[in-house]
């Protein structure tokens, strides 16, 4: 699952990461806030201000700088850089999978992969959610466009491997659902929860209905 305790100092960080609280910092292009904090809504390098902070999409991740050149005798050796976890394939059941959705079939939403485990995938591998796989009650009323449209970005749990490749998830759990998403109304507002079930859009007032996950703070 991505880390939620990343903070501006960070230079790459994918959907739900926490980038910062959002009494100091403005949410820019790739961010958005949630209660007191900022959040990622990409995928990307973090682009911050002292008062600012958004995400400029990078896919996959930058590079790692090149060494340093060998020290001189009796000199002290470099800092040793930060270690950058490299491109993952595709996730294994268990895993837990930052997904972008890309359109709704029926009782299914097709989606991308963006990430498992807070590590940004080599590829864009392929996710299906089913609606059985949304909640564990009353799964024949689950209508996928209450739970999440084309464009958010979620937080899953691998189930198993698709008949076609790919993965299947899963919203199970407080901590599973959309994590980000945009107003339906033509405004372009990131929405903002307002409870389990429902997020609204700060700019116009329009209320959409979504799974909405418990992202720690």
């Amino acid at each position: 699952m991505p880390s939620k305790s990343r903070g501006p100092t960070a230079t790459y960080v994918t959907p739900g990461d926490r980038l910062g609280s959002s009494a100091k910092y403005t949410p820019t292009d790739g961010a958005y806030t949630r209660g007191d904090a900022v959040y990622a809504a990409v995928a990307g390098a973090l682009a911050a201000t002292p008062t600012t902070v958004g995400v400029r999409r990078v896919h996959p991740p930058p590079p790692p700088p090149p060494a340093a050149p060998p020290a001189s005798a009796g000199a002290p050796p470099p800092p040793a850089p930060a270690a950058t976890a490299p491109p993952v394939g595709l996730p294994a059941p268990g895993a837990a999978v930052t997904c972008r959705v890309v359109r709704l079939t029926g009782k299914a939403a097709a989606l991308v992969v963006l990430a498992a485990d807070g590590v940004p995938t080599a590829g864009d591998y392929r996710g299906l959610l089913r609606s059985v796989d949304v909640r564990s009650t009353d799964v024949d009323a689950v209508e996928m466009g209450e739970v999440c449209v084309p464009g958010d970005i979620l937080l899953a749990g691998v189930v198993g491997v698709g008949d076609r490749g790919g993965v299947l998830v899963s919203l199970l759990g407080e901590d599973r659902g959309v994590v980000a998403a945009t107003c339906g109304g033509g405004d372009g507002g990131e929405l903002v929860p307002v409870g389990w079930g429902e997020m609204v859009c700060p700019r116009c007032g329009r209320r959409e209905k979504r799974k909405v996950a418990r992202v720690s703070r």
